[in-house]
């Protein structure tokens, strides 16, 4: 076997496809006026202004993507939260 493909046979690291601030402002430009999101301990958090009008699919599919484990709740205010964070291996 030529140095080459043992080169291309080596496993990858294992990253996540987004970085936080690139996943942070596209989760931004997708929720709009919908919701609030910021970063918070190593994920994300996101309440929702408006469950009719908030993009549930992209949103979720987004952290899903960018490995994070998601926890979805109710606030005190009745506002549901959407928190996230990087999944550990």
């Amino acid at each position: 076997m030529t140095a080459r493909k043992r080169k291309q046979t080596k496993e990858k690291p294992n990253k996540t496809k987004y970085d936080e601030i690139s996943i942070l402002e596209s989760l931004r430009k997708m929720i709009i006026n919908n919701g609030v999101t910021d970063m918070q301990y190593g994920g994300f958090h996101i309440v929702v202004n408006d469950n009719k009008k908030f993009p549930w699919y992209d949103v979720l599919n987004l952290l899903i993507d960018s490995g994070q484990n998601i926890w979805i709740e109710e606030d005190k205010d009745k506002h549901i939260v959407i928190m996230s964070k990087t999944k550990v291996h």
